[in-house]
């Protein structure tokens, strides 16, 4: 028996072990072998579930460093990640030449080393076997001579290296690449290949590029198709749409545009996605940074509809969010908690370090990078792996250097870390694309504080005991009717701009029993950017708003606490009254600043010690809680304060609800919608 159980161990490498073995069983033991079969099976799939650790590497690694199976494996890695470029691959046209990749994966193949293949088609620039950034891109120069047509413009009409998803010879050239190319190496190397990514963009990932700030397309196909549709041609957006602005711009075509745009990126997906499938190979896909600034440029939005599409989805970020380093470990695992729940399967974590290695600083980043990952891991049981790229020596003489083997030594995840046990309540955390349409290029108080808002308070919630954190968007809202009748609550993180249906939506929750909180300002603006003047006042019992731009001071749990944003926000707070039947917390008790609180008391709008007649920070109501300000992003002495209050009382309101309902027993949230009563605030 224990030979056999050793064959069942090395099942992958010992197969014909296991028959021979049978075949010398007495009579008597041969009725165990289908039993035995069974856990072979066991064994080799749970083997095949182990943990995907891949390191992306590139052809001057493979020229200029000693890659061996034997030194990844020691470094925690069990796969590559290779480029596979079109332009290497068919340098003349119809004549399609692998044998330069195939060098560098046989001998690691042997080894015990898996794949995960990108097919590069997207554009970028190419980069020669030394590292050094040629004049050429990664798609062949026969294509660009004769092809004219099929490179997207911008909106200048400019020509960009980004291949056009609508032109005929473009989809018909790329899709023969793309099977000529997994035909290949599947022949070849058959499971070791984990997958197949589609690298349509400059960064290999599923989004528009860009080059500048200049959107993509506006090339004929695209524009004539637009105004076929929607009567007039593609709008350009050429400016940042800033909430410090205080109103916002009207844009009537902005998602009549975005939304055409990702179905095209959309059919091209799934499009290359079915050859892929064709050769019963995985599909990988590549997700940047989702809710940022240039989220409305990337196209983020169809990442709620590619799950069908996309077996292997990978959530990447550089730690770099356009302008400056950032070292937040919650992005990552922020960014799988939404495509868990947008529907995809398997998810790695990408780490990159291309900026801050570039700087001196990747040591620097791998304490963040262990937290990013191992949170991930822990907290998602979709999360199969992760990938590390961009940790090089630093550039010298426009030639990237080698990986820095030596240096990720230091890295050190746990590759066994242990899934964490899913906690009784459930909390959605609601991220709008739309909201984050709409502030293209937002960068008031130098930072995206829409961003700013999610990510603090995605990693707030996260350390509530018993909590488990639900990131949901709007198609998950509009259609995941189980999912979103599973919340105990949904928190709504300065969330301005929502279409009418969202906010119908988010009233439905609360009506059939849910929890609904905001920090403040829930849909205050309609997407067409009218003003709603209205937050969902009768759900959260708010009689009157009055806004400050300085710092103020509150009573709280028999303290009176400071709060100060530092300028690093466009407002400081909002002052609310409460309705009747909702009650207030944390009063005001004038500003900050002693020569301001002074003039206050002279002038007779606050008297020192007693509040402002029924005003506050906080509204609790039944099932509702709303915040006047942004406690998740409070700055100075006071912000661990107000991040303990923040928690302290949504914890509380999802308390009160368990207590007197159970998920189980509430109404669907997609019963009738409830009439609004009151008049509206500013209406």
């Amino acid at each position: 028996m224990f030979v056999i159980w050793q064959c069942l161990v090395f099942i992958e490498t010992r197969v014909m072990c296991i028959f021979f073995t049978a075949w010398k069983l007495p009579v008597v033991l041969k009725k165990y072998f289908a039993a035995l079969m069974f856990l072979a099976w066991f064994v080799g799939a749970h083997a095949d579930g182990n943990l995907v650790s891949t390191i992306s590497l590139n052809a001057w690694d493979f020229k200029n460093s000693q890659i061996s199976p034997e030194k990844l494996q020691k470094l925690g890695f069990n796969h590559v990640t290779l480029y596979i470029q079109w332009s290497d691959v068919e340098s003349e046209k119809g004549i399609f030449r692998f044998d330069e990749f195939d060098q560098w994966m046989e001998p690691l193949v042997k080894g015990g080393i898996k794949f995960i293949l990108v097919l590069d088609f997207g554009g970028t620039k190419y980069i020669d076997d030394n590292g050094v950034e040629t004049n050429r891109i990664v798609i062949p120069e026969w294509f660009q001579v004769k092809y004219l047509d099929a490179a997207m413009l911008d909106f200048s009409k400019k020509r960009t290296k980004q291949i056009n998803f609508r032109n005929r010879e473009a989809l018909r050239l790329t899709s023969r690449f793309i099977d000529q190319s997994v035909r290949h190496f599947s022949e070849a190397y058959g499971s070791a290949v984990t997958g197949y990514a589609i690298g349509l963009q400059d960064e290999r990932e599923i989004k528009y590029g860009q080059e500048g700030y200049e959107w993509r397309d506006y090339g004929r196909e695209f524009s004539d198709a637009f105004k076929a549709r929607f009567g007039d041609v593609p709008p350009v957006i050429n400016y940042n749409n800033e909430v410090a602005q205080g109103r916002t711009r009207r844009e009537p075509l902005l998602f009549d545009l975005l939304k055409s745009r990702d179905a095209d990126l959309k059919a091209a997906v799934c499009h290359y996605a079915d050859i892929i499938r064709g050769h019963r190979q995985s599909v990988v896909g590549y997700f940047g940074e989702i809710f940022t600034s240039h989220d409305a440029i990337y196209g983020g939005g169809v990442v709620q509809e590619l799950a069908p599409c996309i077996d292997i989805a990978v959530a990447d970020f550089n730690f770099y969010d356009g302008y400056e380093l950032k070292n937040d470990p919650n992005v990552l695992p922020l960014m799988a908690n939404y495509l868990v729940h947008n529907g995809f399967k398997k998810i790695l974590i990408g780490a990159y370090g291309e900026r801050w290695a570039n700087q001196g600083k990747g040591a620097a980043l791998f304490p963040y990078v262990r937290q990013s990952v191992e949170r991930a891991l822990s907290r998602n049981q979709q999360v199969i792996g992760y990938e590390i790229a961009g940790f090089y020596g630093v550039s010298k003489e426009n030639r990237i250097q080698p990986v820095d083997l030596h240096a990720l030594a230091q890295l050190k995840i746990d590759n066994g870390i242990k899934k964490a046990s899913p906690g009784s309540r459930r909390i959605g955390l609601f991220a709008s694309r739309t909201n984050f349409d709409f502030w293209h290029g937002e960068r008031s108080n130098q930072r995206n504080i829409h961003q700013d808002a999610l990510i603090e308070a995605y990693a707030l919630l996260s350390e509530i005991p018993d909590a488990e954190v639900i990131v949901l968007g709007e198609r998950a809202l509009r259609e995941d009717t189980e999912l979103v009748a599973s919340l105990d609550a949904i928190f709504v993180p300065h969330q301005i701009v929502l279409p009418r249906e969202i906010k119908q939506r988010l009233r439905n929750f609360w009506a059939s029993g849910g929890v609904l909180v905001q920090d403040m300002r829930l849909g205050e603006f309609s997407a067409d950017g009218d003003t709603t003047s209205d937050w969902l006042h009768d759900v959260f019992g708010i009689q009157d708003v009055r806004w400050s731009g300085q710092a103020g001071r509150f009573a709280y749990g028999g303290k009176v606490i400071d709060l100060d944003m530092q300028g690093k926000t466009y407002v400081n707070h909002g002052l609310l009254k409460a309705r009747s039947g909702y009650a207030v917390a944390a009063t005001y008790q004038g500003p900050k600043e002693w020569m301001a609180r002074i003039k206050s008391w002279i002038s007779g709008k606050v008297r020192s010690g007693q509040g402002d007649a029924g005003y506050g920070l906080i509204l609790r109501g039944d099932r509702s809680l709303v915040f006047g300000c942004l406690p998740q992003l409070v700055e100075g002495e006071s912000a661990p304060i107000w991040r303990r209050i923040f928690m302290k009382e949504i914890t509380d309101a999802v308390a009160q609800r368990s207590r007197s309902m159970q998920p189980s027993s509430r109404p669907s949230p997609y019963s009738a919608p409830v009439k609004v009563t009151g008049a509206l605030i500013g209406a």
